[in-house]
């Protein structure tokens, strides 16, 4: 039986994470504080990402969009869909464009673009990369000062990704 990578990785996780559960005691989940609220809470956000992805899909299956993706488009608008709809569906959205694309589907520097930019943008913001969210998550809940969604946007991500981004297109997908 074939099983989708992603869904074997995911489905490892949970795995381990079942495991580790149920082989820590009690007591150590109640003096480390441990709740289900950030788990709970990104579960909830990713069910709404993969529920906001239906406009960006429709705007990707238009057969005028396909005739011209170029790698600067790619890494632009896959880039910025991973920066707030998360990297990996951003990244499937955009790849499933090249099955149904001229046979062969994108070329290699159109695949380029669109792993550096999945991936690079997703540390843009909180909703780009799980982890990133999860430890917001976390820190909120034990009341650990992190900055907020535009605060980590602005503080963080405009000033030192922003151009980090803009070099990467410019020396790479230009």
């Amino acid at each position: 039986m074939f099983v989708p990578e992603p869904f074997l990785g995911q489905g490892l996780m949970l795995a381990a994470a079942a495991g580790s559960y149920l082989t820590t005691g009690r007591e150590r989940r109640e003096a480390n504080e441990f709740s289900w609220r950030p788990m709970i809470e990104i579960a909830v956000l990713f069910l709404a990402i993969f529920a906001t992805m239906m406009p960006a899909l429709d705007w990707l299956a238009r057969p005028s969009l396909r005739e011209h993706l170029s790698p600067a488009l790619v890494y632009w608008s896959s880039g910025t869909m991973s920066a707030f709809l998360d990297s990996a569906p951003a990244y499937l959205a955009f790849f499933s464009v090249a099955k149904n694309s001229a046979p062969g589907g994108f070329d290699a520097g159109t695949v380029a673009a669109l792993s550096v930019a999945t991936v690079m943008f997703g540390a843009a913001t909180y909703l780009g990369n799980a982890p990133n969210l999860m430890v917001k998550a976390m820190a909120d809940e034990q009341k650990i000062p992190a900055p907020s969604f535009l605060g980590y946007l602005f503080k963080w991500a405009v000033p030192v990704m922003l151009p980090l981004l803009l070099m990467l297109w410019l020396v790479f997908f230009r």
